[in-house]
Formats: structure tokens, sequence, C-alpha cells
């Protein structure tokens, strides 16, 4: 074979193999875009639906007002990443549907917010929190906030990118069918419950979707506003028509009995029972005063009621229905506030004055937080120190409550 014959053979091979490599090369790196456009593609969201009507913010942080909406929009978010054990990095998206309206109507009727900005300023915190977060009045309407929910979920739990759905809407039956069909499609796997009251609607726990709570976010019972007694006509009573006998009326329960129409001078820790029914009985000796001073609510006056309560064991001290008022057991100049919501007719033990000290303290001081001192010392019921200190997770991350300085550093060092 000639010499030059043999040369553009093996130039010819030299291509082929070159050829081979190149294609090889591209094939890797095509192989590689395609994983990324799978990465990119899987689903990664998690899209969270509440209903506000039934889901409730804490009275205490919707006081706070735009501190309380920031605190409770970053307490959602640290519960649902701890759900699904997912990281910052992960979209999440939430969406609160409520009547502002009527929320603000039901907290007056109970007493609660008599700043009528605080709800919206809780609100302007909320959606001020994350670009994700919304949180929207949709008015009057009835069943508003269902028809916003219902069209999301059929949005969000179709799209291939939502990996996850929280759906915060358990207090209502209404919304079975509509879970239901999802299920039905599917999605169950997508699907995961957020209770706000204690207790969902049994059609809804019948669905057997993975649930879970945020402790201390929502208020864990349902509000029951109970239209006031309207006695029938009848003569103007004189001061001794009070004095009745307290087996034969028929007083509203215990925990629609307002403390306003209570003495101020009851307004101490009770240090025993005995204690405690010597000033009820001292109140009602002069219930005719008390109902002169009342604030002009709408509500017929009713004496307090003479029975104490122990606490519900089946439930920690700081969960019992009707709540009962920390500051009232706990701080020593107790609750001097005339339109305190809360119970102040509970008997607690040692241990469980104790439990309600330690969970109080786990809720960080405003007054510590926000100017770096607080006036009442060591009077203060609420906490001055994160109680995990340097060991806290979310001061790592940058979202605990507990933001003042010194807050996560031992009082020894």
């Amino acid at each position: 074979m000639p010499a030059n014959a043999s040369e553009m053979c093996m130039a010819e091979k030299m291509t082929e193999s070159l050829d081979v490599k190149a294609l090889m090369a591209r094939t890797v790196e095509l192989e590689k875009e395609c994983e990324r456009l799978r990465l990119n593609l899987r689903p990664n969201r998690i899209v969270a639906l509440i209903d506000g009507d039934g889901c409730i913010f804490e009275f205490e942080r919707i006081a706070q007002g735009r501190t309380g909406g920031l605190e409770a929009a970053r307490c959602l978010a640290a519960g649902i990443r701890q759900q699904f054990k997912v990281g910052p990095h992960r979209p999440l998206s939430v969406y609160v549907f409520l009547n502002k309206s009527g929320l603000k109507s039901t907290l007056n009727k109970l007493h609660i917010n008599s700043e009528w900005d605080d709800l919206d300023k809780f609100m302007v915190g909320f959606n001020q929190a994350s670009a994700g977060f919304i949180m929207v009045d949709v008015g009057w309407n009835k069943e508003a906030a269902d028809a916003k929910i219902k069209a999301l979920l059929e949005k969000e739990i179709s799209c291939p990118q939502t990996e996850f759905l929280v759906f915060g809407g358990c207090h209502n039956a209404g919304y079975v069918p509509n879970l239901s069909t999802h299920i039905v499609e599917g999605f169950e796997s997508k699907l995961y419950l957020l209770t706000g009251y204690n207790e969902c609607a049994s059609q809804i726990k019948d669905l057997n979707l993975p649930t879970f709570q945020i402790y201390d976010l929502f208020i864990p019972e349902k509000i029951e506003v109970t239209r006031p007694y309207t006695p029938s006509p009848s003569p103007a009573p004189s001061a001794n028509d009070f004095e009745f006998d307290m087996d034969e009326a028929s007083p509203a329960p215990d925990y629609l009995t307002p403390d306003y129409f209570i003495p101020v001078t009851r307004r101490r820790r009770a240090d025993s029972s005995a204690s405690y029914a010597s000033s009820v009985n001292s109140c009602a000796s002069t219930y005719s005063d008390c109902a002169k001073s009342a604030p002009n609510c709408g509500a017929v006056a009713i004496p307090p009621s003479t029975a104490m309560r122990a606490i519900d064991a089946s439930r920690p001290v700081w969960k019992q229905s009707p709540r009962l008022c920390s500051v009232y057991y706990l701080s020593s100049a107790g609750c001097n506030n005339p339109e305190c919501y809360n119970s102040h007719k509970y008997t607690l033990t040692d241990v469980e004055l104790y439990n309600l000290r330690e969970y109080a303290r786990k809720k960080v001081c405003s007054s510590a937080n926000n100017l770096g001192d607080c006036p009442r010392g060591e009077d203060c019921i609420y906490g001055h120190k994160c109680p995990k200190l340097s060991s806290c997770h979310f001061q790592k991350l940058g979202k605990c409550r507990f933001k003042a300085k010194g807050m996560h550093t031992p009082d020894n060092m």
C-alpha cells in the first residue's frame, strides 16, 4: 500500500475518533441540561390557603398591630417549613382571606381590641413580612372567603410546580366536596390540613388527610357570641331588687360574664377559694353600683358568677376554655384591665401556677424587646431571655422573637 494511502487511512480513523469523542461530550452536556430542566420543573412550591374567618390569629398578636402581623407571618412560615422539613430556599406562598368588618364586630362584642386600627395594622404587617404573603379583606358578602379559597385551591392543586398545599379551613365542612374531588383526581399526596381550632369539622376529619397545628398562632376555641338577654318590660327596679337568689336566677355562662361588673377591689390574685368567695359576696352587695358604672355595650348587666372552676387536666393550663388571665395569676399587681376578656375564676395548684409562669416566660416582653429595658423589672411575667439562649435555631435564621441585645446570652456571661 502506498505510503500516502496509509496516511490517509490513519487520518480518517483519527477524524472518526475525534467525532465520536465530540459526540460523547455533547451527549453528556445534553444529559446535564435535561437534568437541570427536570430539576427546574420538579414540584418545589408550598402554597397555604387560609380561611381567616375560622383560623383567627391570637388576639394578643392582633393587639400588637404591625409588629404582631410580622411575628404572625414569621411564626406561620417557620411552622410550615418545620412541618415539611425544608429550608428558607423553598418558595412559600400564603393567602389569607377574611371578612375584616365581621371580625372587628366580633372583637367589639367581646370587648377585645379597643383600638380599631389594630387589625388594619396587623394586616399591613402580615403583608409586609414577605412578598409571597397576602392577607385580603373579602368584604361582607356571605361565603366570600370560601369562594376565593375554592378558586385558588382548584388552580394551585393542579399546578405541576406545587409540591404541597396547606389548607387552613378545617372548621368549615363546606369545603369537603372540593377536597374530595381533588383527592379522587390523584392530588391527595399534596394536601395537608392546618387546624386553627383544636377540633376540626367531623366531615373534614373523615377525609383522613395529614393534619398539623401551629401552637400559639390561632385561637384554639371557636368564638361563641351570644345575643344579650332582653328582659320583659317591668317597673323600674330599686337597689334592693338586685338582692335575688342566685339559684333561681339565670345568669349568662361564666365565659360571657364581663369582668368589669366586678369591683376594682376584687382585682387581685386570689390566694384561696375563701378569699375569692368573700370578695364575690362583697361584689354582690354592691351590684347596683357596678351595673351603673358598667360600659354601655348593649348587654344587660349580669352579676358575676360565684362558682370557681378547676383546671381541665386534659389540656395545658394555658389552653383552658375560657382562657385564664396570666397577668391576674402571675403578677403581684394583678389585672387592672376593666375590660379584661380572660377569666379570673380558676383555682390553680402550685404546679399549675409554675407551668403557667414557665409558659408566660416563653413569650417575649415587648418592652424589653423594643426598648431594651422593661419598667416592670422582676415583676414582669414575660420573658426577657430566649428559653433556648445561644442554642436557639430561629436566632441563627434571624427569625427568633427575642431580638434585643443579650436575650440569647446567659446571665452569668
